[in-house]
């Protein structure tokens, strides 16, 4: 490509920018211009591709809100774009489309859909440390850290300030429920819902599956304490015995050990039977005699 034609390629791509951010209505009718974006992060020259990321960032904010078919086209569009098997190979090119799409993933839906919050799991684990950290921030809810530090400095420390906190900024923080986060899990995963050997493989790579138990943990946590009384959210047991195997590195190991722990102390009738019982105390046996002596 000539410096001529890739500079023509930068303008038309800048154009498209522009026209998604003045009438959206033209271009998210379908997901077919998404597509081609992602499509030209990963084929076009060094020289155009900043062009096509600033188009992929003004079609995120045309595409914001959307829903139905065009949603979960973009989903699947998003999903290979960032596929895990994908995140440890490719240059410049596939790196700038795992990036987009993990941005995308974040911004594109409420905090609440279950798939895109996957998509940011499966960036959480990526080879590259920028896509890693736009998956784990995709985790977290939306101005946590500024409303934290709000808090810290004592803004919100009047009742009636928070009250008059708008109620649709606390439904933006809104975390999805555990039981449709691990439902989607194992519908991504079917071993997930099936029991684990000591030797089975992990079903993400090891910071994913680290990043899922976060956040899966985090839901599970919000839901208890939304609805006191109820079982523990169904399949979250055989989520913590996939963390709980020997491909496991030891920070994931030692996180599903306590998050296993809780499950015990919180929901004792997880483990009535017996045999569910003595395989999670095998379990934290097994990975307690290999923690290091201080």
């Amino acid at each position: 490509v000539t410096a001529g034609v890739a500079s023509l390629r930068g303008f038309c791509y800048q154009a498209l920018g522009q026209l998604s951010a003045r009438t959206p209505a033209l271009v998210t009718g379908t997901a077919d211009i998404a597509a081609r974006v992602f499509g030209a992060l990963a084929s076009e020259p060094e020289g155009v591709r900043a062009s096509v990321q600033g188009a992929a960032r003004a079609l995120a904010r045309a595409y914001k809100g959307c829903g139905g078919g065009v949603a979960m086209a973009i989903e699947g569009l998003l999903l290979s774009s960032i596929d895990a098997s994908a995140s440890s190979a490719g240059g410049g090119a596939e790196n700038s489309r795992r990036l987009v799409a993990a941005q995308w993933a974040r911004e594109l839906f409420p905090f609440d859909h279950v798939p895109a919050r996957y998509l940011c799991v499966v960036a959480a684990g990526d080879a590259k440390a920028d896509v890693r950290e736009e998956g784990r921030a995709g985790l977290r809810p939306p101005g946590e850290e500024e409303l934290l530090a709000k808090r810290r400095a004592g803004r919100f420390a009047s009742e009636k300030t928070e009250k008059t906190e708008p109620e649709d900024e606390k439904s933006s923080r809104a975390l999805p429920s555990a039981t449709s986060v691990l439902a989607y899990l194992r519908a991504r995963h079917p071993e997930l819902g099936k029991p684990a050997a000591l030797t089975a493989r992990l079903p993400l790579p090891p910071l994913a599956m680290a990043a899922a138990l976060a956040f899966a943990k985090r839901c599970v946590a919000e839901e208890t304490a939304a609805n006191p009384g109820t079982a523990a959210p169904e399949g979250y047991r055989l989520f913590l015995e996939h963390c709980l195997v020997k491909a496991a590195p030891p920070e994931l190991t030692g996180a599903a050990t306590e998050a296993l722990l809780e499950l015990v102390e919180q929901f004792p009738e997880t483990f009535a039977e017996p045999a569910d019982a003595a395989a999670a105390v095998a379990r934290v046996r097994h990975f307690a005699a290999h923690v290091d002596a201080p």
